[in-house]
């Protein structure tokens, strides 16, 4: 964290003395920055040879998977906690991962001079007073190449109205409490008898009765720096736009794109609502009023950054497409011509397709999961004519485009780490391997986290890429005499859960 509050000169819980979770956040990876910026008209950098910082890095557990597995790559990370960027450093060394450093800075003696492709700033904006704000700002108009991205996470109104209240509530119920750790535990049981008085049944204040129960489940660092840190200033996402404004910045997207398209919202709202804003600030904003929105991740560019107010087709062309659509059987009820083939995710999504090189397309991706493939593959090859495969490429564009807004499809910039297939030699991440001991905790190569269960946390150390299947076979027994599961199943397992290297 960057807040100079840091060092708790009030004796109150400080990052050093309770350290904020810190996890990989898949949306703030720069190869999905990348798509997203491409995908709204920005030239963005390549995410295998580019410049990130990380303001407020914590101990590094979002920069250095970044690093592992893009090591042409630059990745500079700051934060005031002495502690957790001791904790990176060490992970670090042993990964021996020359291109990341972490360093115990605050914004106003960052002095690089050099500007980076690409700026994160997860969980700093709204927990910090407003002149670190200001700070932040500044550095992203100077820091950020005429390309470049920033992704801001911050708290907003009016979703966190509620949240505030019940925060409001509790500093002021516990300001007579004398310590940190004492002020926590006072916090966490004026929750459960609310929680208590406002019963289990559906009633009016059952909105209320779920949010204190989602509070309650955070552990002690997320709800002392989330919900009662020192500074939590949210704020409308206009006012946030005119912030950026004042620092030659603007907003161009969320790294959710779904939340731009209504995703979260009932079938058909977001289309008819889109009507009433004039413009992308607008019709974002009465999105959040809609949804009760509380927190954005938000893409920022420079202000003269040539961008696009509507996702760009065309830009999938270069893209890296991962789905998880499947044939499904149409519905009794369904009439439709028998040439069209219906597609589905494990989701709500559906797509009904009557081009045979679009649904080839479709089919070629479902058997290549948890693996994809390049757009630019997915139909070169047949044997069509060029003017003839242009429409195909064009339909089979807007099908994936429409299954990436709903979170069915991921684009990315570059080829996924994570392997498709079991070689013969299996290797798991070494971040994966290191972190397995010391808990079940574990960052995958898709940058998000995976929980291991015991025989998965124990293995996971021998599939290093020295040992076939019949050795790991054989330690398995070794170690899991009792255990059924197969060695071929745990690695099916590990391949599922993007643990292994391509």
């Amino acid at each position: 964290m960057t807040d100079e509050s840091n060092g708790a000169p009030d004796g109150s819980l400080g990052y050093d003395e309770l350290p904020y979770p810190s996890a990989p956040y898949p949306y703030s990876h720069c190869d999905h920055l990348a798509m997203v910026a491409r995908l709204f008209g920005i030239a963005a950098a390549d995410a295998r040879r580019c410049r990130v910082l990380e303001v407020g890095c914590a101990d590094g557990a979002n920069l250095i998977p970044m690093a592992l597995v893009l090591p042409d790559s630059r990745f500079v990370g700051i934060d005031l906690s002495e502690r957790q960027i001791g904790t990176g450093r060490e992970v670090i060394a042993r990964l021996g991962l020359p291109n990341v450093e972490l360093h115990r800075r605050d914004l106003s003696d960052f002095g690089a001079d050099e500007t980076f492709d690409y700026i994160i700033a997860h969980g700093v904006f709204s927990w910090t007073t407003r002149d670190v704000q200001t700070r932040l700002l500044d550095l992203c108009r100077r820091r950020l190449a005429p390309q470049g991205v920033a992704f801001i996470s911050y708290n907003v109104y009016p979703g966190w109205q509620r949240q505030k209240a019940i925060r409001e509530w509790l500093l002021e119920s516990t300001r007579g409490v004398d310590g940190a750790a004492a002020k926590l535990h006072a916090s966490r049981r004026l929750m459960a008898r609310l929680r208590g008085l406002l019963g289990e049944r559906e009633n009016e204040f059952s909105d209320v009765a779920a949010l204190l129960e989602r509070l309650e489940a955070w552990n002690d660092g997320y709800l002392r720096h989330d919900l009662l840190e020192d500074s939590n200033e949210p704020q409308y996402f206009t006012e946030f736009v005119e912030r950026l404004a004042e620092h030659g910045l603007k907003f161009f997207a969320e790294a959710d794109v779904a939340s731009m398209a209504g995703a979260d919202l009932p079938a058909g709202l977001a289309d008819r609502a889109a009507r009433l804003g004039a413009s992308l600030v607008a019709r974002e904003q009465l999105y959040d009023l809609l949804a009760n929105r509380a927190f954005r991740q938000s893409l920022v560019c420079r202000e003269e950054c040539p961008t696009l107010e509507r996702l760009d087709p065309a830009a999938i062309e270069s893209a890296y497409v991962v789905s998880t659509l499947k044939r499904r059987p149409m519905r009794e009820n369904d009439v439709a011509p028998s040439d069209i083939c219906r597609f589905a995710s494990r989701g709500t999504f559906a797509v009904d397709v009557d081009d045979p090189r679009v649904a080839a397309a479709l089919d070629r991706l479902a058997q290549a999961w948890p693996g994809g493939a390049w757009f630019a593959d997915l139909i070169s090859g047949m044997d069509v004519e060029p003017n003839v495969l242009a429409p195909s490429r064009q339909t089979l564009a807007r099908v994936l485009l429409a299954g990436f807004v709903e979170r069915a499809v991921e684009l990315h910039s570059i080829a996924p780490a994570a392997a498709s297939r079991i070689s013969p030699r299996p290797e798991a991440s070494p971040l994966a391997r290191l972190q397995a001991e010391a808990g079940p905790l574990v960052t995958n190569l898709r940058h998000d986290v995976v929980r291991l269960d015991d025989p998965a946390r124990q293995m996971i150390a021998f599939v290093d890429g020295t040992n076939d299947r019949a050795a790991l076979e054989q330690r398995k027994r070794q170690l899991s005499p009792a255990d059924a599961m197969s060695m071929d199943t745990l690695l099916a397992y590990y391949l599922r859960a993007g643990l292994l290297w391509s």
